[in-house]
Order: C-alpha cells, then structure tokens, then sequence
C-alpha cells in the first residue's frame, strides 16, 4: 500500500503519518481512509474509491480483483466470492481450490460498492466490477 500511495502522489501532510507506523487496525483503516480520498475527482473516481477500498480491506489478489463480476458480490452474506482470476492476460480459475472462497466484506467495502453499482446505472451481474478504463461507463 506504501507504493501505492507513494505512486499516487499523496504527500506526507495529506497521509497525517507514516505507513510504516501502522500499529493498530485503527491505523490501517485511517491509511485506507487517506488512500481512498486520493481517488482524483471525474469520471473515474468512484471506480477509484471502490478498488483502493476493496483491494485494502479484502486481501483479494490482484488478478481475482481483476476477475471480480458483480455476482461474485454477495449482498447479502457480506462476502466477496472470489470464483475467477486474471493472469497474462486470460481469465481463468484460481491457483487452488483453496484460492476459491468467499472473502468478508466489510461494511465500509459493501458501501463504497454500492455507491460505485449505482454510480454505474446497477450494471448486469455478469460484468467485471473493475474493467478496463476504456470501458468504465460514464
């Protein structure tokens, strides 16, 4: 996450500490806090928010993030079903059974979700929830 935020350009007055100096889970949900506030404002900032979110506060690997479609969003047990991957370039399945499972959803995830579903019209189910930015909806 340190690269992340490094990458992003957020400075140090803006991150109000070092990630370095995460000791508690209230440091950490503060750091994604400043994280997810560096999504820059317009048409990709929602997208943005619910990735840095999502990808902070899951643990989901980057290629099943990538993989994620709305119906892998499980409303409903506040779980994240991580059934797919993506890895040099093709959708597959994960490296192990083990690798297919359902992830908590925390609260602030199932929320910054939501706001991202319908900032995006309520897309179909079988979409990818991170697309390409070329085919991020506006």
């Amino acid at each position: 996450m340190i690269e992340l935020v490094h990458e992003l350009g957020v400075s140090d007055e803006e991150r109000d500490g070092s990630l370095e100096d995460i000791e508690t889970p209230a440091d950490f949900v503060g750091q994604v806090e400043v994280l997810v506030r560096s999504a820059q404002p317009g048409p990709y900032e929602a997208l943005d928010r619910a990735l840095y979110r999502t990808a902070a506060m899951t643990g989901v690997r980057d290629g099943e993030l990538i993989a994620l479609r709305w119906h892998d969003v499980d409303w409903s047990a506040s779980a994240i079903r991580v059934r797919s991957n993506y890895v040099l370039n093709e959708f597959g399945t994960p490296k192990s059974k083990r690798s297919s499972r359902a992830v908590p959803m925390a609260d602030q995830v199932a929320g910054e979700l939501e706001r991202y579903y319908k900032a995006c019209g309520e897309p179909d189910e079988q979409l990818l929830v991170f697309p390409d930015r070329a085919r991020v909806v506006r």
